[in-house]
């Protein structure tokens, strides 16, 4: 069982890193149209980071939570591209976050199969 400080830990560094990406995208994205973009699909993946929560933890579903995890995954690998295209220092912060989540996925899958 993973110790809940550790919980606590990766959730601080996870909304520091996500404040720092959108205060990235706030800053250095000149063009608004692009920049309105960027933080909405930001702000929705946060957004989708949460409801995965809930269809695991809320729901006790290991394959809701896959496939959550999986629709996740997809909209991070989306900001992740659209970050590279337009501000390089925050896509290359994000991508230890896309690997992370990479291992989630395989995670609630191994859980599901188990079940």
């Amino acid at each position: 069982m993973i110790p809940i400080w550790l919980f606590v830990v990766v959730g601080l560094l996870y909304y520091g890193l996500m404040g720092v990406i959108l205060y990235r995208i706030q800053r250095h994205v000149v063009d608004k149209q692009n920049r309105r973009l960027l933080l909405g699909v930001g702000l929705s993946m946060m957004a989708l980071n949460e409801l995965w929560n809930y269809l695991v933890f809320g729901w006790q579903s290991t394959y809701y939570g896959f496939v959550g995890m999986v629709g996740f995954w997809v909209v991070v690998t989306a900001w992740l591209l659209l970050l590279w295209q337009r501000e390089r220092v925050a896509a290359r912060s994000l991508v230890i976050y896309w690997l992370w989540v990479i291992d989630d996925v395989v995670w609630p899958y191994a859980l599901w199969q188990l079940n």
